[in-house]
């Protein structure tokens, strides 16, 4: 089953231990970082563009550095590479774009998973919290920048 083989290849203890030294963050913070993203990288293969959240973005970028492993997650469960693409543009334009898809990824996460889609919930005091009331383009519910992930592009060679 795709589950077992995700959680076989996402070597989870070694994300949370590498999350904990890099981001300084406590092991319960690293766990659930790298919980939301296993949540995540399943969503990848829905067919649509994906705004992840600082923390699930910040798991993502640190299994990308393990680039076997990354390849053979994105292989076994989805059968091609999933593109990470930086939002590099910073104009209106761009910001409501990502907002739009940020907020599509929120209702297909609670669709899927019922719970709403948020950065750090519990972590209310530090820069990664949910409850932030912002202006868009600042930060958006956590959000200290916008990543974009377009599915339909796929690496042919490694």
């Amino acid at each position: 089953m795709k589950g077992d083989i995700m959680k076989q290849l996402i070597n989870k203890g070694r994300l949370v231990r590498h999350s904990m030294k890099e981001y300084g963050w406590t092991e319960a913070k690293a766990s659930q970082a790298v919980d939301r993203y296993e949540k995540l990288f399943k969503l990848f293969g829905k067919g649509v563009s994906i705004v992840p959240t600082k923390e699930i973005d910040d798991v993502w970028h640190l299994h990308m550095l393990d680039p076997v492993s990354y390849y053979q997650s994105c292989m076994s469960y989805h059968n091609k590479i999933i593109g990470h693409n930086p939002a590099l543009e910073n104009s209106k334009e761009e910001k409501s774009r990502l907002h739009s898809i940020f907020l599509m990824t929120a209702r297909l996460w609670k669709e899927t998973y019922d719970e709403e889609y948020t950065g750090f919930a519990a972590d209310c005091d530090g820069p990664d919290h949910a409850c932030t009331e912002c202006s868009m383009g600042d930060c958006h519910w956590g959000i200290e920048r916008f990543e974009v992930i377009d599915n339909a592009d796929m690496l042919t060679a490694v």
